[in-house]
């Protein structure tokens, strides 16, 4: 896309928009970041509009999607005193901010005793590459509980599978649930 600014003295100019998508200028964990890149000689005279405002903010021509959706925007260069007139508005330009992926891993995994004995406890830990909380839950709370914050407790004997998720939210998809299959016993 390309705006022309009107300099009056002067023939017609034309900056680009480029529109990139850079994740390393990314704020507050925002997934994309899409940068216009119209040059040093406008950037302090460049308007922009993006459609819906919220969920996309923009700061000195950085563009940064923190909520995942589809947005439009357009820029154009605004009057200078004594340099140039206001230009039209630059096509729109559709912009896509997708969810992020994140991957599920246990931190403390060597530790993890699969072999319990009934009314044993013990403290699992797992992570995701985005930072945010994981859920545990047990896929028999008769034999195996687990709360809130990975620890477990061998209620009876049996077998229980102990799954660890992160549902999707606004920025990052749902991760690949992990589990670990645990056997309780009694001592010998």
């Amino acid at each position: 896309y390309t705006i022309t600014p009107n300099q009056p003295g002067a023939s017609s100019t034309e900056q680009t928009i480029n529109v990139t998508v850079d994740p390393s200028k990314s704020s507050e964990n925002a997934p994309q970041t899409v940068d216009f890149g119209i040059g040093d000689a406008f950037a302090e005279s460049i308007e922009f509009a993006v459609t819906p405002n919220s969920g996309f903010s923009h700061d000195k021509g950085f563009f940064y999607g923190t909520v995942a959706g589809t947005y439009t925007a357009k820029a154009r260069i605004a009057a200078k005193a004594d340099c140039h007139e206001e230009t039209a508005w630059s096509d729109e330009v559709t912009i896509t901010v997708n969810r992020l992926n994140q991957t599920l891993s246990w931190i403390n995994e060597a530790e993890i005793n699969t072999n319990m004995i009934k009314g044993s406890q013990q403290r699992i830990e797992a992570t995701t590459t985005s930072g945010r909380a994981v859920t545990y839950t047990s896929s028999n709370t008769d034999v195996l509980t687990v709360d809130a914050d990975g620890n477990l407790t061998a209620v009876a004997v049996g077998e229980a599978t102990i799954t660890v998720s992160r549902d999707q939210d606004d920025q990052y998809n749902a991760a690949e649930p992990i589990s670990k299959k645990f056997n309780v016993r009694l001592k010998d």
